[in-house]
């Protein structure tokens, strides 16, 4: 397949993200890669959601939504240019400091439908959400429909976790993948020849057998991260480690009601609840386009945000 290496590449990358997210991410990317064009936004919505939704906005009463949907990775570059479905880690945080900063921004909601993504970048967006925590302005993620693995580890550090009563939470742990393709390789008549500078510049490549100290050093990698994520969460939730090992599901999801029950999130309810219990006023009238719909001061909130944020 063409730019097979390159798949290789992404995936043996840690990610914190649900065994079916990775596996709908390649799906796409090898998609893009070999047919040489992107899938519209309808069809990365189908393969990730089932369903294309409507894009997350600021809404009535000055309360900030901020989107997090699809595979967030840090600053996503050539992931979401390949792909066309990704969330930027560094532009969630520029838009919730921008937000946290605006004096007529009461409340930040974050829209969160995302299987989780990269490990890089999200702990320090972690990090700053949780540096806010507590302070002028609460920080509630609303999941609508998904919170796993990176997503879960983001929402943990919100002031509060909301959750609709379909929604899937958690899917704690870190996955990376080795390709071996000697056999392959084989049966085609190629082989190839690693030459490295260095003792293990060229440990876990896909031409040989994974040996049984480069398998110790990734699981350790993948053990660190595991560490790191599992800690924060611990320490988000007010619970120790072991409990969350434990109790918040050993790498699967929870549907809503479960996960409340577990103490992963705070409580179940939809969006609009959410934002009428924070003082959104929708104004009556037909419930499903006015409570979709911006009005014109909220247009102009979302650009303020949007400019604040390419400046910081």
């Amino acid at each position: 397949m063409p730019f097979q290496h390159l798949l290789r590449a992404i995936a043996s990358q840690p990610w914190a993200m649900s065994q079916a997210g990775l596996d709908t991410m390649m799906g796409v990317i090898s998609y893009r890669l070999t047919n040489g064009a992107p899938l519209s936004p309808d069809q990365v919505e189908a393969k990730l959601n089932g369903r294309r939704e409507r894009q997350a906005q600021e809404t009535a009463g000055n309360i900030a939504v901020i989107p997090v949907r699809g595979v967030i990775s840090n600053r996503m570059n050539m992931l979401d240019d390949i792909s066309q479905m990704g969330a930027s880690a560094e532009n969630i945080e520029k838009q919730i400091r921008a937000a946290y900063q605006d004096e007529s921004v009461k409340a930040i909601v974050l829209d969160m439908n995302t299987p989780g993504g990269s490990v890089g970048g999200t702990p320090e967006l972690a990090n700053t959400i949780r540096s806010m925590r507590g302070g002028k302005k609460p920080i509630i993620a609303q999941v609508n429909d998904m919170a796993a693995s990176a997503g879960y580890w983001i929402a943990s550090a919100t002031d509060e976790i909301v959750a609709v009563p379909s929604a899937q939470i958690g899917s704690i742990g870190v996955i990376t993948v080795h390709e071996q393709m000697a056999k392959m390789m084989e049966d085609e008549g190629v082989v190839a020849t690693v030459i490295a500078s260095s003792k293990y510049k060229g440990e876990g490549n896909p031409f040989e057998p994974l040996s049984d100290e480069t398998r110790e050093h990734l699981e350790s990698v993948v053990m660190d991260y595991d560490d790191m994520f599992t800690q924060a969460v611990a320490e988000g939730r007010g619970v120790d480690a072991a409990k969350v090992r434990s109790d918040y599901g050993q790498g699967r999801t929870m549907i809503a009601e479960q996960a409340r029950k577990a103490g992963m999130i705070d409580r179940v309810a939809t969006m609009r609840e959410t934002l009428e219990r924070l003082g959104a006023d929708f104004g009556g009238g037909n419930e499903r386009t006015r409570a979709n719909r911006p009005s014109r001061s909220v247009t102009s909130l979302r650009k303020r945000l949007e400019l604040e944020a390419e400046k910081a």
